[in-house]
């Protein structure tokens, strides 16, 4: 007998057409099956990911708004009476300045020396139909006369 022969005897490879009695791998159904709850859950982590994305998005808007209403009321504070009242920043940031009388909840005897106004900055991006953001501060001006 050839040596070959002896080799493929000893190897005991079989290419028999019965089916193998125990069965290892995995079927096209449950392939299937889990290849489509894999993509449930891939499905669901992406919009529940993009929803973060849009809140991140808007909690940034209202960041950007915030940080240019501070600055304006800033601007408005030191340089007041100079300063304008209304304007658009770089055509993006629509904006304006109020200013109203404000009484104090309570009186003191240095009251007669100040004038209390209420300065309001309201802000909004260029064409935005969302709410303005508005921030006010109280300020102390000396009275006219003193």
């Amino acid at each position: 007998m050839p040596s070959w022969a002896r080799f493929w005897r000893s190897t005991k490879l079989r290419f028999d057409s019965q089916p193998r009695s125990n069965n290892r791998g995995f079927s096209l159904l449950e392939t299937l099956l889990s290849m489509a709850a894999v993509s449930v859950v891939l499905v669901s982590v992406y919009s529940v990911s993009a929803g973060l994305i849009d809140r991140q998005a808007a909690a940034q808007r209202d960041l950007e708004l915030a940080q240019v209403a501070r600055a304006l009321l800033d601007e408005y504070v030191v340089t007041f009476p100079l300063s304008d009242t209304a304007g658009t920043y770089k055509g993006t940031w629509d904006w304006f300045i109020r200013e109203k009388p404000y009484v104090p909840d309570h009186k003191t005897e240095q009251d007669h020396l100040f004038r209390f106004v209420e300065v309001t900055a309201q802000v909004n991006r260029s064409g935005s139909t969302r709410a303005p953001y508005v921030l006010s501060t109280i300020l102390a001006r000396r009275a006219p006369g003193i």
